[in-house]
């Protein structure tokens, strides 16, 4: 994958290989926090310890910013679909990426392998953070990867979470990327 900042503040990912197009396909499934009581308490935590809160204060919490944090959850979410069917196959590329992850997976060996590429507008950059983000933490939450400490990898591996702990990785290393080049420097 080569990662590109262009003049106008689009982002250009070019030789994205059919495992990061899944990846980012997946981005919805890997950010759906409402299958777990633990992932949503990660992205929806208490405002406050309740001893901590007047009943109104809990209530608006509950009312008014829950509700604002879901829409701003899905909309980043939208985001990253709507980027994603501007998808293009680089020239000389063979296959499909959702083909080509298949066959890889089975172990066939196919066709030349493809490379495609995404142009990320201006605008849609922090949305595509978010995105990830909030995969990153529901990854964390569910199954106790972080990047302080290297995971029992062949706990991951017997579980078959290992392909989780890669996609955590990318997307730390694509926001680390983000702010270090596209966010901070405006």
């Amino acid at each position: 994958m080569h990662l590109q900042k262009r003049s106008d503040g689009a982002v250009r990912f070019t030789r994205l290989n059919a495992w990061d197009v899944h990846t980012f396909r997946s981005l919805p499934r890997l950010a759906d926090y409402g299958a777990d009581r633990v992932s949503e308490e990660r992205l929806l935590p208490r405002l406050a310890p309740e001893s901590e809160l007047t009943p109104e204060m809990a209530m608006d919490w509950v009312e008014y910013v829950v509700p604002e944090l879901r829409e701003s959850f899905a909309g980043n979410l939208a985001v990253v679909l709507e980027d994603l069917a501007g998808l293009e196959e680089e020239p000389g590329a063979a296959a499909d990426p959702a083909d080509q992850a298949e066959g890889a997976a089975e172990g066939k060996e196919g066709k030349e392998q493809a490379f495609f590429a995404l142009t990320i507008p201006a605008e849609h950059v922090e949305g595509w953070f978010r995105a990830m983000n909030q995969a990153r933490l529901v990854l964390s939450a569910r199954h106790g990867i972080d990047s302080e400490q290297l995971p029992d990898l062949a706990h991951l591996m017997e579980t078959g979470a290992l392909e989780y702990w890669f996609q955590y990785e990318l997307f730390v290393r694509l926001q680390g990327w983000l702010v270090e080049v596209v966010m901070e420097a405006g």
